[in-house]
């Protein structure tokens, strides 16, 4: 067995060294050209907060001088995670005032990683569920969780704690830096400024407990004021890998990725929620309406779905990414009662492939 020098090895929380393969990329925004706001991107603010604004090279959220004013990112498709493996994602990210000329100011609130956020943010509920790099009020650097709404701490990087530097402290450092994370539900480590994701850990849960409700999650930068001057963040990358190596990959040039979701109207009989799709390499759904939504993936193409007659159900509020393979066959749905919309994305490979 060939020598391994442990002062030349790398590991990661696990205990494994890192021998394997890079995670392949699933999601790439390195922001070099406009981010696509209507397919990719989320792109909205409120309470006074800005508008994310793109110049070349990066994204600009600012947090404007009013309680509550907030500036949102957010990726429009959800990324589930694919254990064992992890979803891996890296950040580089620059927080500071609005400028991004002086370190971060007192009063505002910062969420970066991955999550879900109320329809309207607020500095009392910022998330919903996740795991993100947090910077609070009081200028703190934190990792943390939320579950339905609940935060919890996991890691204080306040210098001298926890491997904290003072460069990531209120007033000072506003140069970007790596911000690694590596999740997939019931497990999930962060790193600061490591070549990979396994250099510098400074924070990892270890049980569901700790982690978020749901583990299907956007990709979100959240910027909040609670009123005072005014701050930002800067993005400048925005990549997130599948260290199980799954071949589709969002930013694909071949994949038609995605249409805006088609919104397909409720009905309290068999309705057609997609066609027949040769093509195709993923299907999500989301039931944007207060009934359940039966669906039946229907390959003999004379099925009628009902309340007895389904193949998946999907309740109130809930998204759903069928399972690989995924079907191409037509997909039919019903709902117990007539109210909302099914969010439909249907995606496509092109006939060069992968």
């Amino acid at each position: 067995m060939p020598y391994v020098s442990p002062t030349q090895s790398t590991q990661d929380p696990l205990g494994r060294l890192r021998i394997t393969q890079d995670a392949l990329v699933q999601w790439y925004e390195d922001f070099s050209t406009t981010p696509d706001i209507v397919n990719r991107w989320l792109s909205t603010s409120g309470g006074g907060g800005t508008a994310p604004a793109w110049t070349a090279g990066q994204m600009n959220l600012v947090s404007g001088v009013t309680a509550n004013g907030y500036s949102l990112f957010q990726t429009r498709r959800t990324f589930f995670p694919r254990s064992p493996a992890f979803l891996e994602m890296l950040n580089t990210v620059n927080v500071g005032n609005a400028a991004i000329a002086a370190g971060f100011p007192a009063n505002n609130y910062a969420l970066f990683g991955f999550g879900t956020t109320p329809g309207t943010p607020t500095i009392a509920a910022p998330a919903t569920n996740g795991f993100f790099f947090e910077m609070s009020l009081a200028g703190q650097l934190s990792v943390v969780t939320f579950a339905a709404g609940v935060r919890t701490q996991l890691a204080d990087m306040t210098y001298g704690v926890n491997g904290g530097v003072s460069a990531m402290q209120i007033g000072q450092d506003y140069s970007p830096h790596r911000y690694w994370m590596r999740f997939r539900g019931e497990y999930g480590f962060a790193s600061l400024d490591g070549v990979y994701p396994e250099a510098n850990v400074v924070s990892q849960f270890t049980s569901g407990a700790l982690g978020p409700a749901s583990n299907i999650l956007p990709l979100t930068f959240l910027l909040i004021s609670n009123g005072g001057v005014s701050s930002g963040l800067q993005i400048n990358a925005n990549i997130l890998g599948d260290t199980g190596r799954n071949q589709f990959a969002a930013n694909n040039a071949v994949a038609t990725y995605p249409s805006a979701p088609t919104n397909v109207v409720s009905a309290a009989a068999d309705t057609a929620i997609t066609g027949v799709n040769a093509n195709r390499v993923m299907l999500i759904v989301s039931n944007d309406s207060t009934s359940k939504l039966y669906l039946l993936v229907d390959p003999s193409g004379a099925g009628v779905a009902s309340a007895t007659n389904f193949t998946y159900v999907l309740a109130a509020g809930a998204t759903f990414e069928f399972p690989n393979p995924v079907s191409t066959a037509r997909v039919r749905g019903f709902w117990i009662t007539a109210n909302g919309t099914a969010g439909v994305s249907d995606i496509s490979m092109g006939s060069t492939g992968l």
